[in-house]
């Protein structure tokens, strides 16, 4: 099968089908990232396009993603985030793979006919589940109970479960300081045991002697 879009033009019809939608749901569109993004209080959501170009097909993927400004600004104190995405960095996201119960789906697009029925479904996906779910989980509170209700079971909506646990604490601290301690030595454990856990660990014993020091003042 030959392929006869690029990616640019993939990228383009999804603006220009999605833009008057997610406008009026308060997003801005954002072409040098490739997403649209709105501005909240706590920080920012976004919906995030991705595509690869191959000789035969293009395949998309879609990511929807949460920043909580206070998370996100003390984490990254404590995480190896380059300084040039810090400001981007994501305190929760998850792939419509996941998101819709797919695993490792990516919607496959090397023609015109192709391209209109993928932007039917991914219309109807960012609209239907995409933007519901943003709104859903956008909180402090919905966040903790995402990332720190089950601490042990691996969230799909944090890729790297190394930082989840930075993450999972600091809100924890923020949202219900009773169950920091044992957090804490939850998290400490499943962070030895992740890959590059142990090149983190001393960071995260600075980052729980800082939330302790701050929940004592």
């Amino acid at each position: 099968m030959r392929n006869d879009l690029s990616a640019d033009q993939i990228y383009a019809y999804l603006t220009e089908r999605l833009h008057p939608r997610l406008s009026g749901q308060a997003f801005t569109h954002m072409p040098v990232l490739k997403q649209f993004r709105r501005t909240r209080n706590t920080g920012f959501q976004n919906i995030i396009f991705s595509v690869s170009e191959y000789e035969d097909v293009n395949l998309v993927e879609i990511h929807f993603g949460i920043r909580l400004e206070n998370i996100e600004r003390i984490s990254n104190r404590y995480l190896p985030v380059l300084p040039a995405f810090a400001r981007h960095s994501h305190t929760l996201i998850i792939s419509h793979s996941k998101l819709t119960g797919r695993p490792y789906h990516r919607y496959k697009v090397g023609n015109e006919v192709q391209l209109e029925r993928m932007g039917a479904e991914v219309e109807h996906l960012c609209m239907d589940q995409g933007v519901m779910a943003l709104a859903d989980h956008g909180s402090f509170e919905a966040a903790h109970t995402l990332l720190n209700e089950s601490p042990e079971t691996v969230s799909d909506w944090v890729p790297n479960q190394a930082h989840r646990c930075f993450k999972g604490l600091i809100l924890a601290s923020m949202v219900e300081p009773s169950i920091f301690e044992p957090l804490a030595r939850t998290y400490l454990s499943i962070l030895r045991n992740e890959p590059q856990g142990t090149l983190l660990e001393e960071k995260f014993l600075q980052l729980i002697n800082q939330l302790r020091g701050v929940s004592l003042n």
